[in-house]
């Protein structure tokens, strides 16, 4: 099984407005879609631009090393070419370079081992995004506007797609229509990580839970029963014995972590806001 391996992403701190980062340890299985949460300047955000190239720091402030793993063998990860964020301002993420939604679309289309056609001719179906092709893409309203910068994610075929945000331009039904499509980008041998507060529509589709505190993480858990991190022990968090599943590290666990739907999401809420 091939697995996106963060050896170690570490940052400098510059005080409460961006928080130093301490991440490592953390393996992640191709074909996952995992949740990134923390509280407010926890550093998902930078979590999420750096795996994506986007961070604006001097190099000597970020120790990068992210690889691809498969047993014993590994491969280098490049973020600008393995990667893409999708943050919580779509219009950014366009070219400015076309005319037309499909032109926009179809710019994004290149060499790529993935085959993601279908899921991009879908998205643009269920998002109503077809019926307005000739429109600019600057002319599109807030939801329309993500639900087009999902669509280029998407039709650039990288491995890793980080969504920071973005989904939260989006009403629920269309919410829960974007998460089916990152499962569904997902099965294709790439790794999706999303970094949301609205997570009710995602749960059901989620495979892995990463949580930062303070910037620092170094373990990722399944759900909806999770071993024992030290990111959860920060948050006074013990998952349940008779709801472990397959997790990539061992873990001690008691019975007082929640055990269904509902409790889970409230309990992510919580550790997200607090």
């Amino acid at each position: 099984m091939e697995l996106l391996e963060i050896v170690k992403i570490r940052s400098k701190d510059y005080g409460i407005f961006s928080v130093g980062l301490d991440v490592h340890g953390i393996k992640i299985p191709l074909g996952s879609l995992t949740l990134v949460g923390g509280p407010n300047f926890s550093g998902v955000t930078i979590l999420l631009r750096s795996l994506s190239g986007q961070t604006n720091s001097e190099p000597e402030a970020i120790e990068f090393s992210v690889t691809w793993t498969n047993g014993s063998s590994r491969r280098p990860f490049k973020p600008s070419r393995d990667a893409v964020y999708l943050g919580p301002d779509p219009v950014s993420f366009f070219s400015g370079l076309t005319d037309t939604i499909m032109e926009e679309v179809d710019l994004n289309f290149s060499s790529s081992e993935i085959d993601r056609s279908n899921i991009v001719d879908k998205w643009l179906k269920v998002a109503g995004l077809q019926s307005l092709g000739d429109r600019h893409p600057f002319e599109l309203s807030g939801g329309q506007a993500a639900a087009l910068a999902l669509a280029c994610g998407f039709a650039l075929g990288r491995p890793v797609i980080c969504v920071d945000g973005l989904l939260s331009h989006l009403d629920c039904d269309l919410r829960q229509r974007a998460s089916e499509a990152l499962r569904s980008y997902a099965t294709l041998d790439a790794v999706v990580l999303v970094g949301e507060r609205q997570v009710d529509a995602l749960f059901d589709l989620t495979d892995y839970v990463i949580l930062l505190r303070s910037g620092q993480a170094n373990d990722i858990f399944s759900t909806p029963g999770v071993f024992v991190s030290d990111a959860a022990k920060m948050l006074g968090v013990q998952p349940s014995a008779t709801r472990l599943a397959m997790s990539m590290s061992e873990g001690e666990c008691n019975s007082d972590f929640p055990t269904t739907k509902e409790q889970f999401i409230d309990w992510f809420k919580h550790s997200s806001l607090h």
